[in-house]
């Protein structure tokens, strides 16, 4: 075993400096406190629903299920959500590093291996997540694992890993087509069979469960599609041009990144399935209205991957050993650098825990309830261990914040409490709404008059309220 080891790390000592760095950094930054976000709240409250039997926490059929269910069974054991989520986190990303390595590797070379190891393990927008309960890097881990299985031709085992990709993030289905696709074109019937089968012992329950519940086999699917081209967010205040990815991939990410085009021509037919794993997506992500940075997590380690077969490639027009060796050495310095460059970047702004906010997540801790709790924001469901009620969801806007307007007026009985915040945007109405802005001014004005203000505070923009209603 000792002798086993040896030679691993004679073998691959390049790969052994990435590791190192990686966990520098990660032990560098594991320190900051890092503040729950909005849907690391939601992914923590459907993991409590699942396993209280939607007796506790909060639902939203939009979501995938297999990152909260994952959630959800450490709260089911006692354990710390919050910190073991990130824990597991952490090892996934880890576990991808190793997998890229021994995927571009069998794919193309030992040196191919070494700098997609390196571009993923200095990944800023991944540090950036890794710290947050989010679903891109448990989708991303899923996904690799089941290429490295595809590529080692354990198609059943494949089949089931993309399944689980699919349901820790919906599009993740892309891949399912690609690798689907992939073996029929090549007439490789019997495997495409097992991968079949694999993809279905995962889906084929969340396609009954749909079914069952929503009428349709993939309603929740369909409702996240409408969903995500209303969202305030990113379809509105924080809109970006059809080009974002491109400029944060080969800009913010990692300038080597534009290597992947010396990838994608140089050898289209032997990269066509890692082509059309990073061009589908991104096509993808590129028509919807929605952009978000963190999106590309779902192809960065398919664009890493050519971008590294495009590096090597330019590396074996050195005819000397001694000179590729030497710029393999300069390059995985240069990419280390860059990219961890990148790494800080992210981590200048450190999160800054509100101390209002916490005392407002935490509000209902040791307090009995007797009637319905209201929320605008889905991370108090990570805090308290209470069946919620979304005002937010699934968009908000005229219509819901009437709907729920008209619901307090007509039940007020049967509330007990109503959290309101404007920072996490739960009410935030859009643009040139009216009568979204209206009814929020009526449901201040009507909780002030008919509910007490157990909690009032203010920093910065950020305002938060909560209304008690005593249960008689």
């Amino acid at each position: 075993m000792n002798f086993k080891l040896k030679e691993f790390v004679k073998n691959n000592y390049l790969f052994i400096l990435i590791i190192f760095f990686f966990l520098l950094a990660v032990f560098i930054f594991c320190f900051d406190k890092y503040v729950v976000w909005w849907d690391s709240g939601v992914y923590v409250g459907m993991g409590k629903y699942i396993f209280s039997l939607g007796k506790i926490g909060l639902w939203e059929h939009i979501r995938p299920v297999a990152w909260p269910f994952i959630l959800g069974g450490f709260w089911k054991l006692g354990l710390p959500v919050i910190f073991f989520g990130r824990l597991v986190q952490f090892g996934m990303f880890f576990s991808s590093i190793f997998l890229i390595y021994f995927i571009g590797k069998k794919l193309y070379s030992k040196s191919a291996g070494i700098i997609a190891a390196a571009f993923l393990a200095s990944s800023a927008i991944l540090f950036h997540l890794v710290f947050h309960l989010y679903t891109e890097i448990p989708a991303m881990f899923f996904t690799l694992l089941a290429y490295f299985l595809f590529f080692r031709k354990k198609y059943l085992l494949a089949g089931l890993f993309i399944g689980i990709a699919f349901l820790t993030k919906f599009p993740a289905a892309i891949f399912i087509a690609i690798l689907f696709f992939f073996l029929l074109f090549r007439k490789q019937w019997k495997q495409a069979l097992f991968f079949s089968i694999g993809v279905a012992i995962t889906v084929l329950p969340f396609i009954i469960a749909n079914f069952v519940v929503y009428g349709s086999i993939f309603g929740g699917l369909f409702a996240a599609q409408l969903t995500i081209k209303k969202v305030l967010g990113c379809n509105i205040l924080r809109k970006q041009k059809w080009w974002y990815y491109f400029s944060q991939l080969f800009f913010y990410e990692n300038k080597f990144l534009i290597a992947a085009l010396v990838g994608i021509f140089h050898n289209v037919r032997k990269n066509i399935l890692i082509i059309l794993s990073a061009v589908l997506p991104l096509i993808y992500f590129m028509n919807l209205g929605c952009r978000d940075y963190r999106y590309v997590v779902v192809f960065l380690p398919f664009v890493i991957l050519l971008a590294s077969a495009g590096l090597v490639f330019l590396m074996d027009k050195f005819k000397k050993e001694k000179t590729r060796k030497l710029f393999l050495a300069l390059l995985i310095l240069a990419v280390l650098v860059v990219g961890f460059r990148g790494v800080f970047y992210f981590h200048q702004e450190k999160s800054v825990l509100i101390e209002p906010e916490l005392e407002y997540f935490y509000y209902l801790h040791n307090k009995e309830i007797g009637g319905e709790i209201w929320t605008s924001n889905p991370v108090l469901a990570a805090y308290s261990d209470n069946l919620l009620h979304k005002i937010y969801y699934p968009v908000y806007d005229g219509n819901i914040s009437t709907n729920f307007f008209n619901y307090l007026k007509n039940n007020s009985e049967k509330v007990e409490f109503v959290f309101l915040d404007n920072c996490g945007g739960g009410i935030i109405c859009p643009p040139n709404d009216n009568i979204c802005s209206q009814k929020n001014d009526e449901l201040i004005d009507f909780l002030d008059n008919n509910f007490k203000s157990v909690f009032n505070k203010q920093q910065g923009r950020c305002w938060y309220k909560i209304y008690h209603r005593i249960i008689f």
